[in-house]
């Protein structure tokens, strides 16, 4: 089983851990890894076949979060730092793993309409916005995604929506 800690750790800036036959390890401590902007894993892990480690970290490099990548060899990367313009800020939900190994997820805030957006990042780092929320199909996503077999992807939104508290969603629509 593997997880985060949004605190803790040497420098209580969370971790990245493992825990097989009862016995806990430490795979990463953060720090100030990004220049002291860096900070806490807030969501589940997401492992892809070969053994690297994928979650969102609050406060990247432009106030926003970023994707942060283990490898399997333990090095730390940043795959995607959000800008908090068209590509969103505050990536709060879990990630989604496609077979092509893209990830998949959600912004809280930002975006070309300010109320969130759903996006994909290819193995290479390259994010793609897939929607952006205006207020009235939601606002806020902040929960992981599911898909189903024709590769629709749906989720929550906190607020927005015809009634103003929020809705199921589904990408493309």
């Amino acid at each position: 089983m593997y997880g985060t800690t949004e605190k803790g750790g040497p420098y209580d800036a969370g971790t990245i851990f493992k825990l097989a036959s009862g016995a806990e390890s430490v795979l990463y401590a953060f720090d100030d890894f990004y220049g002291g902007e860096f900070g806490n894993p807030i969501e589940s892990v997401t492992l892809d076949g070969l053994g690297n480690i994928f979650t969102p970290v609050e406060l990247g490099p432009y106030g926003c979060d970023v994707i942060f990548e283990l490898s399997a060899d333990g090095t730390p990367s940043v795959l995607y730092a959000f800008t908090g313009g068209d590509d969103g800020c505050l990536a709060y939900g879990s990630l989604l793993r496609d077979a092509s190994g893209n990830l998949y997820g959600t912004t809280e805030a930002a975006g070309a309409k300010g109320d969130g957006t759903v996006y994909r990042i290819a193995p290479d780092g390259t994010e793609t916005t897939l929607h952006a929320f205006r207020g009235t199909d939601g606002n806020g996503p902040s929960g992981g995604l599911v898909a189903d077999g024709k590769h629709r992807l749906y989720g929550t939104t906190i607020l927005g929506g015809s009634a103003g508290d929020g809705n199921v969603f589904r990408v493309p629509e």
